[in-house]
């Protein structure tokens, strides 16, 4: 169903939220399971209170409907490091962050950008990409993790098992946390739980990246995360969101930060060139290829990305 359309004076009044960065940041302790201790935390964007955009789900729609929502990305960034900055969050914790590939292609408004800056300068950031709009254009997610890993920030891969195409593109972001959704905890013996988790499993030991189990809301989530290979959680039982403590103690758990070796090559044919001889084939053969790649995807166990480049379109 499409998003039902918004009034003049609802644009007008969301418009004044952003004009004015009426934004602010709740910050969520992301928890070791093994001991209990805080080793890091997520900052959570949240509208004027007693307003329709008080939470971050309203924040996106309302955005996306008038197209602002990579101008809300850097708002939601700002405000993140703003907070934890006033709020003396000391550099040996991280500070997970949400990131929209949207915001990939802009730039950042100049009156945020000093804000932005001095928090990449003090603190330790995490960029948490969400599956929200992870296929919605491929080249800006891809451009934003290059971008991330060239200024040394970590990549935290948020709500996989909610979609599928956050399973498919773990092998191609290595992010250095995978992070559970939370549907994921709750149904612990349904068939796609035990093939998400083969994957990610796979992923983590392949990689040592991390998982992350979201949700955790009972004493029972908590044991399934552990079930399930998770190393630090979220949730409820772990730490509501709110402001970030006085006192906060010095973390001893370390993130994991992978090495992504990258490539010169200047294109996918490079890469490819270095590895099979190139044949001279005629439109027809492509096709035929083409289609036999496609029900191979299709036809696979796990959720894939199928990566190809044509001269021109071919249907």
């Amino acid at each position: 169903m499409p998003p039902r359309a918004m009034s003049p004076a609802v644009v007008a009044a969301f418009n004044t939220v952003m004009s004015a960065r009426a934004i602010r940041s709740v910050y969520q302790p992301v928890v070791a399971l093994a001991d209990g201790e805080t080793v890091a935390y997520e900052a959570l964007a949240r509208g004027p209170s007693g307003t329709v955009w008080s939470s971050p789900v309203s924040l996106v729609r309302y955005a996306g409907q008038i197209g602002r929502l990579p101008e809300l990305d850097w708002i939601c960034r700002a405000a993140a490091v703003r907070g934890a900055r006033e709020a003396g969050l000391p550099r040996d914790i991280p500070l997970f962050v949400n990131i929209e590939p949207a915001s990939a292609g802009t730039d950042c408004p100049p009156d945020l950008w000093k804000i932005i800056d001095a928090g990449a300068a003090t603190l330790q950031i995490v960029a948490e990409l969400t599956e929200r709009s992870l296929l919605a254009d491929p080249a800006a997610l891809l451009l934003v993790v290059e971008r991330l890993r060239r200024d040394h920030l970590r990549i935290a891969l948020d709500d996989v098992g909610a979609d599928p195409s956050s399973q498919a593109l773990m092998p191609l972001l290595q992010p250095d946390l995978i992070k559970l959704d939370r549907t994921v905890i709750q149904h612990p013996h349904s068939p796609r739980t035990k093939e998400l988790l083969d994957a990610v499993r796979e992923q983590a030991e392949r990689t040592g990246a991390a998982i992350v189990a979201e949700g955790i809301e009972t004493v029972e989530d908590l044991a399934h995360a552990r079930a399930m290979g998770a190393a630090l959680g979220q949730g409820w039982l772990l730490g509501r969101p709110g402001p970030l403590p006085r006192h906060m103690p010095t973390a001893h758990t370390r993130l994991p930060a992978l090495t992504v070796n990258g490539t010169q090559a200047g294109t996918p044919f490079d890469i490819a060139h270095g590895q099979v001889a190139p044949v001279r084939v005629d439109e027809a053969t492509v096709a035929s290829a083409r289609q036999r790649v496609e029900h191979s995807a299709a036809g696979a166990e796990q959720p894939s990305v199928m990566l190809a480049t044509f001269q021109r379109a071919c249907v």
